[in-house]
């Protein structure tokens, strides 16, 4: 295939400068995502299975927590973060790590998690505390 003089360095050139466009509109996508699970997250949430209680309350930064069941009870709060619309990266209870966990929902009245290694939510469904 044959090319006029100059057309195809023109051609890669427009390539090469369309290229980084693609990844960063989906960039602004994921940073819209973010913003709105983050104005959703913050604020109370309790999880209630018979006599256990369980409550997370959303910060900007910071994620506090309680658990009470018969037997036991126990609280803490540590830095968290929103690591796309499905995951978030909660402490590990007290300790100085983050342990992933995922959205299954995220509504304006009910919060579905999923997962992480010490939490083992298992589609717990929170509901926002007023």
């Amino acid at each position: 295939m044959k090319f006029a003089r100059g057309v195809w360095p023109g051609c890669l050139l427009a390539v090469c400068l369309l290229l980084p466009a693609a990844p960063a509109g989906a960039q602004d996508k994921d940073k819209d995502d973010v913003a709105k699970v983050r104005k959703l997250l913050l604020g109370k949430w309790k999880a209630e299975k018979g006599k256990d209680v369980f409550t997370l309350d959303f910060g900007e930064k910071t994620v506090k927590w309680s658990g009470k069941t018969e037997k036991v009870s126990s609280s803490g709060s540590g830095s968290y973060e929103i690591v796309d619309a499905k995951t978030l990266e909660i402490p590990k209870f007290d300790k100085a790590f983050l342990e992933e966990v995922k959205i299954v929902s995220l509504s304006a009245d009910k919060l579905v998690l999923s997962g992480g290694g010490t939490w083992k939510f298992d589609k717990t469904e929170f509901k926002r505390d007023k």
